[in-house]
């Protein structure tokens, strides 16, 4: 099954595939910390660099004009964000929130620059990278457009299943989703309402279990759902 377009690895561009290049970047980009739950940028505010994730995760999200949050992308270790900040006059339209501790490396627009200077091939390695994201931006429209709300959420707890290793959690067997019903519904589109009838459906399926800020999922039952 394709990964949806909320939870993908965009990941490094390929001019950074060497330890060389890596050792230059790290030269010209100074790195920062956030705590979980902390803002990286908010709405507003200047496009003033390229982050590129070395550990944690990232949420990205809009808000409608009454303050509801939709959650647009979660990023992990080697993705980049904030492609915009090549454009001085860019305020930013969405926010960047550390759902985990998180260090970033955050590119200035002259050490991008630099970077193309001493690497040409640079350009268009990024340039492929902002492609995927356009490509995944049509794949977004599609599902809101064509897909229901029950196949929307099984998709999404199949793929957050998929981005943990199994021996990293306490049960192989069960799934640990570390995301409450509000969240989940920022990441669908969908009210919290919908969301959690959705859980007490497949609750009763028995492949689902609601806890107080998470969700688990039974693997053998989810995958027998799929097929």
């Amino acid at each position: 099954m394709e990964k949806p377009w909320y939870v993908r690895q965009i990941n490094m561009p390929a001019c950074f595939g060497d330890d060389e290049d890596l050792k230059a970047v790290s030269e010209i980009t100074p790195r920062r910390q956030f705590s979980a739950g902390q803002i990286i940028y908010g709405i507003g505010d200047n496009a003033d660099g390229l982050y590129i994730i070395k550990e944690g995760q990232v949420t990205l999200s809009a808000f409608s004009l009454d303050g509801k949050e939709k959650i647009l992308e979660i990023l992990h270790e080697n993705d980049i964000f904030g492609e915009m900040f090549l454009d001085e006059e860019h305020r930013g339209y969405q926010q960047a929130r550390a759902i985990t501790g998180v260090l970033v490396c955050i590119m200035t627009r002259r050490a991008f620059l630099e970077l193309c200077r001493r690497k040409p091939q640079a350009v268009m390695d990024f340039m492929g990278v902002f492609m995927k994201r356009l490509r995944e931006l049509q794949k977004e429209v599609e599902d809101f457009a064509f897909s229901t709300a029950r196949e929307r959420f099984i998709k999404l707890l199949s793929k957050l299943c998929d981005e943990y290793e199994t021996t990293k959690q306490p049960d192989p067997q069960t799934c640990i989703v570390q995301f409450s019903q509000d969240e989940l519904a920022n990441l669908l589109g969908l009210t919290r309402e919908r969301v959690n009838a959705l859980v007490q459906e497949f609750k009763g399926r028995g492949f689902v279990q609601s806890h107080y800020g998470y969700i688990t999922v039974n693997r053998a039952q989810l995958k027998h759902y799929l097929q």
